[in-house]
């Protein structure tokens, strides 16, 4: 089969790129980036035999995808995943899904992703706002409790694991359980985490996650749904490609339609097209086999962020994690507070050491963030004004660990105690 233009100056590329081995680094003059891709060879090899198998003819999701998807539904033991192309995808499609009542309440802490919040309300349901917990900054399942007692049309509760940091999953469980609402986890940030020494995936109803590059594995931008519920997985993939009822060219089962017209062409919901590429599928499919790797990194190297930032109290807090909880952390984040946080930022960005806030801090203090709230959010307020957080994936080698000890050590000598 005869390749187009654009296709064959992508083949060319990908054949001849070789991904150069990371330069020794030197201080201050490389960037000390808080995230990104960590891919080799093997990933451009996925690419290029994805291609040559239809010569470049389709790259919308298939073969690949399917196989992709089988893989992560087994890790993270649901009977079901289905691949989009966003975490933010993910979680939209996970609230159409559920299809509650209109005007239903949908609990969320107010340290959160900005698109979790806008993905209730673009499903039609109502932000129910509570307060999250300093020690991890993740969601407080005692303020939850108190919503549950409050609000009768609580539908579902998103739980959201903040740079990978897992909340109290089993007292929120048996809180949706004994109220009759669905648990959803916004995963996006911990994907490979585990509870009580299960998968985290496995404790929720539907998860979210994300595969975007800066995430614990990736296909460039990504995502995926994870439920055993057949019912809601059928749903999400509808809504995920156009509404259509399936994929198949088996007659359909919708009324008001000739009675041999395709499913492929049946509408039954209003969707959308947030499906991913072929070509992302191979890359994830290379990269889950590295997951075990790259969790053992991340690990050792929140370990060493934490005794170097615990040498100072007086000025910072590591997070905690829930007793049960072995995260795979996404970043390291600190909550500070005996010195302005501008301070740390500012010196950190000098030394080129990126940073990055708690996400939205807290969501109630944004223009979009207009939602019922079970009553003020202190300590999201105090995250927002003194969350940050730092990078340590795999590409955080030591000597940039090293630099990080001693530009914290110089900083903090500054404020003595």
């Amino acid at each position: 089969m005869t390749l187009m233009c654009a296709d064959v100056i992508l083949l060319n590329a990908l054949t001849i790129m070789k991904i150069k081995l990371q330069k020794k680094f030197k201080p201050v003059r490389d960037r000390v980036h808080y995230g990104g891709a960590v891919i080799n060879n093997e990933e451009i090899d996925a690419l290029l035999a994805t291609i040559n198998k239809n010569g470049g003819f389709n790259w919308t999701v298939g073969e690949r995808g399917s196989e992709f998807e089988k893989a992560l539904a087994k890790y993270t033991g649901h009977k079901h995943a289905v691949f989009t192309n966003s975490g933010s995808s993910a979680l939209l499609l996970s609230l159409l899904s559920l299809n509650l009542s209109k005007g239903s309440f949908v609990v969320l802490p107010a340290t959160t992703f900005p698109t979790a919040f806008s993905s209730i309300v673009y499903a039609g349901y109502k932000p129910l706002i509570v307060d999250a917990k300093i020690e991890t900054f993740n969601i407080d399942e005692k303020e939850l409790e108190k919503a549950f007692r409050k609000f009768s049309n609580i539908g579902a509760v998103i739980a959201v694991n903040i740079a990978g940091n897992i909340p109290n999953l089993v007292a929120i469980k048996k809180l949706t359980k004994r109220y009759g609402a669905k648990l959803l986890l916004d995963n996006c940030d911990g994907f490979g985490g585990k509870y009580a020494g299960k998968p985290v995936e496995s404790l929720a109803d539907i998860v979210a996650t994300s595969f975007h590059a800066a995430h614990i594995i990736t296909t460039g931008e990504g995502g995926a749904v994870f439920t055993s519920e057949p019912e809601v997985a059928i749903r999400v993939r509808q809504f995920r490609d156009w509404g259509r009822e399936d994929g198949s060219d088996e007659s359909t089962s919708l009324s008001g339609l000739p009675a041999d017209y395709p499913r492929r062409y049946s509408f039954p919901v209003l969707g959308f097209n947030l499906k991913p590429l072929e070509l992302q599928a191979a890359v994830g499919l290379v990269q889950l086999k590295k997951l075990k790797k790259f969790k053992k990194i991340r690990t050792g190297n929140f370990k060493k962020l934490n005794k170097i930032f615990s040498k100072y109290p007086h000025l910072f807090k590591p997070v905690q994690a829930e007793n049960d909880a072995d995260p795979c952390w996404f970043s390291f984040p600190i909550f500070i507070h005996g010195v302005p946080k501008s301070d740390l930022v500012s010196y950190l960005s000098k030394n080129n050491i990126e940073t990055r806030p708690i996400f939205a801090g807290n969501i109630l203090r944004h223009p979009i963030g207009t939602a019922q709230s079970l009553g003020a959010c202190p300590n999201a307020d105090e995250i927002l004004k003194k969350g940050l957080f730092i990078g340590l994936s795999p590409r955080t080698t030591p000597d940039m660990i090293r630099f990080i000890e001693k530009t914290m050590d110089d900083f903090s000598s500054k404020y003595s105690k």
